[in-house]
């Protein structure tokens, strides 16, 4: 359902989860109405787009008089308000989920992603978007402002934070998939099932750089060539890399520079850790990064 597609009319929900959404404004609807009273209709707004006759309005409104429904134009019922589907522009990795019927992963990997914190600073949380430049970005916020619930949840997160820190970070993708990774940030998806007992956790690795222009390109070169080691050496299948990215603007320092691993469980990192250790290309290129940092922390989600 996470795609949108083929999804044309869903049936009275039997049962709801209090904590899954904001349900303040939901409630059961009566088996009667008196007269007079009023109910106001809405599209879905990610997805379609309401009109009334071909003109575009944010929603309709019926009022009960007698017995009957009559919408804002004085004619029965819904008259020709109509909720018209939206095109989604994609990209070309999209193709690929499509043939393997895995369409809700491409758009897993659009959606915001919330990782609350177990181990190190309690009571953070990250909030990580990914976008394919600057003008996706734009758009997205963009459409994102129009939206009442995103409006209203976005305040509320700010009332309950004592400090709000936004950067934009870029990811050397090239690098990357000349290194061995399969797949970037835009189109990562979790590779393998959950076994008994394992519960994944991500771990956020962060350095801290000399400052100077070469500083940044020079740890790129020197991680990507001792990863593509690590990748061989460990064949646990229990940790992937995420991404690897550096700061480019906000509340970050800069030459601030995260690499985002999953794990399938706390045990699963350790034997992919010890694995590693066989990588001496990656052991070499650890040491050689050392001389570029200035700190170095990692902390578990």
């Amino acid at each position: 359902l996470m795609g949108g597609v083929g999804v044309e009319h869903c049936s009275r929900p039997s049962y709801r989860n209090p904590n899954y959404h904001p349900w303040d404004k939901k409630k059961v609807l009566p088996k009667s109405f008196v007269h007079g009273s009023e109910l106001t209709v809405s599209c879905w707004k990610e997805r379609f787009e309401s009109f009334r006759a071909q003109v575009k309005i944010p929603s309709e409104t019926l009022h009960c008089v007698n017995g009957d429904w009559f919408n804002s134009a004085q004619t029965p019922e819904l008259g020709k308000f109509t909720c018209e589907p939206c095109v989604a522009v994609a990209g070309s990795g999209y193709s690929k989920h499509i043939k393997r019927n895995e369409q809700e992963l491409y758009f897993y990997s659009k959606m915001a992603m919330r990782v609350y914190t177990e181990l190190g600073s309690v009571g953070r949380f990250y909030l990580l978007q990914s976008f394919a430049n600057y003008d996706s970005r734009e758009l997205s916020l963009q459409a994102l402002a129009s939206t009442e619930d995103v409006l209203d949840a976005t305040l509320e997160v700010q009332r309950q934070s004592k400090a709000l820190r936004i950067s934009i970070f870029m990811e050397p993708t090239d690098a990357l998939e000349k290194a061995g990774l399969q797949q970037g940030l835009l189109d990562f998806s979790p590779q393998g099932g959950r076994g008994d007992g394992e519960r994944p956790v991500y771990e956020l690795r962060t350095y801290q750089l000399k400052l100077g222009y070469t500083t940044v390109p020079s740890f790129i070169e020197k991680y990507t060539t001792g990863l593509k080691d690590k990748l061989e050496a460990d064949q646990t299948g229990q940790s992937q890399l995420v991404t690897l990215m550096y700061s480019e603007s906000g509340a970050a320092p800069l030459n601030t520079v995260h690499e985002l691993w999953r794990h399938r469980s706390m045990k699963g990192s350790q034997e992919s850790r010890q694995a590693s250790r066989a990588a001496s290309g990656w052991k070499q290129a650890i040491a050689e990064i050392a001389d570029l940092a200035i700190t170095f922390h990692s902390q578990y989600l």
